[in-house]
């Protein structure tokens, strides 16, 4: 997947669904589509994302795929984790933008262990939008 100019490599609309909460008890707290409504998935991953809501953008950070760290099935899921953001969009409409893959899906051994990384993804998410500031 090669990302020119910091264009979307995936477009995903879809409304927010009512998750497990794991993500929120363990301090990021995720949006979760709903994949029923999608006829394709991108590749399993972590993605720099953003997540369009009520007239704004959000900058995020996307898994696709299952979840390892929290699930022992192979249920494919699409959670975003959005940076300074806290709405409560259950049952809202949203349009997600992936722009590039920064790292496979692992199982962490720990919820700690995937806060620490998850950490490292939004330096990530921050270190691109500020070299692709207003590319899009």
């Amino acid at each position: 997947m090669n990302n020119q100019r910091g264009k979307p490599t995936y477009i995903l609309s879809g409304k927010i669904i009512e998750g497990k909460k794991i993500g929120t008890a363990a301090g990021f707290p995720t949006a979760n589509m709903n994949t029923k409504d999608l006829n394709s998935l991108p590749p399993n991953g972590v993605y720099i994302s953003a997540l369009f809501w009520n007239k704004e953008w959000h900058k995020g950070i996307t898994n696709v795929g299952n979840r390892p760290t929290v699930d022992d099935d192979d249920e494919i899921s699409i959670e975003t984790h959005l940076l300074n953001f806290d709405e409560d969009i259950y049952g809202e409409s949203v349009e997600v933008l992936l722009f590039e893959k920064i790292r496979d899906t692992i199982k962490f051994e720990s919820l700690d262990a995937l806060a620490e990384q998850i950490e490292k993804d939004e330096d990530s998410v921050k270190i691109f939008f500020k070299e692709h500031e207003g590319s899009r």
